[in-house]
């Protein structure tokens, strides 16, 4: 099957990756892109879920100290949750952003809230 597939690519003036290729069952599912694609549904890769959960911890740390503004921190989230909402991630995004919550820095405060982050 791999030489039948890299003998078509040859026609097309392609090749494939000697240490990239692989052919996967379709029950196993396949990474493309940042997701996990598996028969019937789509998932968000662990590792990038990780990430956004630091870089939320990150942006809080640096709202906190007057580092980043509001505005640039919702472009930022509403980004990604546009990436996220491809998939099955709905309680994900929910679980994700329960916690997250922006509080000023303290000679910036107006109020004596924090700001929600709301999807």
């Amino acid at each position: 099957m791999h030489s039948a597939i890299a003998q078509f690519l040859a026609e097309l003036r392609l090749s494939l990756h000697e240490g990239k290729s692989r052919i996967y069952r379709c029950s196993d599912g396949l990474t493309f892109l940042g997701w996990r694609l598996l028969p019937g549904t789509t998932r968000l890769k662990r590792a990038s879920v990780i990430r956004m959960r630091r870089r939320l911890s990150e942006m809080a740390r640096r709202y906190h100290e007057g580092a980043v503004t509001f505005e640039h921190i919702r472009m930022r989230v509403h980004s990604w949750l546009g990436h996220a909402s491809f998939g099955n991630t709905w309680r994900l995004r929910q679980s994700l952003f329960k916690r997250f919550m922006l509080v000023p820095a303290e000679h910036s405060r107006n109020c004596s809230s924090g700001r929600l982050l709301e999807q």
